[in-house]
């Protein structure tokens, strides 16, 4: 019985070790900044659209569809490079207010999507602006995980469960000694 015991807490141990070790490689990616960056005005509509990831993304099942005040001026497919995905407008698009949606596969190979916004004042081919936006969480406010899930789950959870099933167990011996008795 004791062996028994003994190789139930080995493992379990060993499971909490692997999982608390492995929650980064769960992560899904986190947009870092976009430019131009969410909600800016420009003064020019950019030549492209760039997206700053925490991790490369994966070019299956990357899209990124910028609409304008003419409908879709994306222009190509999307291009992957280190941490950053961007993507082609179509030249000669007019000023008013743009949407991105993009969707990208992260490095755990789920899909994370969002959009968002900024507003050209006036026409033309320009440089993407350098003020890219940097809160991670502010430039992806409409970001979501759509396999269902947000992010990682904390370590901690792991080891919650692990204290519950060892309990469970420890309560089971203990009971078991006592009805012997």
């Amino acid at each position: 019985m004791i062996r028994r015991l003994l190789a139930l807490v080995t493992a379990l141990f060993a499971t909490c070790l692997w999982l608390s070790i492995t929650p980064q490689a769960l992560a899904h990616d986190v947009l870092i900044s976009t430019s131009p960056a969410d909600g800016s005005r420009v003064g020019h509509t950019p030549s492209k659209i760039v997206l700053t990831f925490d991790n490369p993304a994966i070019a299956t099942g990357t899209v990124l569809k910028v609409t304008g005040p003419s409908g879709d001026v994306t222009e190509g497919k999307p291009t992957l490079l280190n941490h950053s995905v961007s993507q082609a407008i179509r030249p000669g698009s007019a000023a008013g207010t743009y949407t991105v949606d993009w969707r990208i596969t992260s490095v755990d190979g789920h899909p994370v999507s969002g959009k968002f916004t900024f507003t050209s004042r006036a026409a033309g081919i320009g440089a993407p602006s350098p003020r890219a936006s940097t809160a991670s969480v502010a430039a992806s406010k409409t970001a979501s995980a759509t396999a269902g899930g947000s992010g990682s789950t904390s370590p901690w959870v792991y080891v919650g469960v692990v204290a519950v099933v060892l309990a469970l167990a420890g309560g089971l011996l203990v009971g078991r000694r006592r009805v012997r008795r």
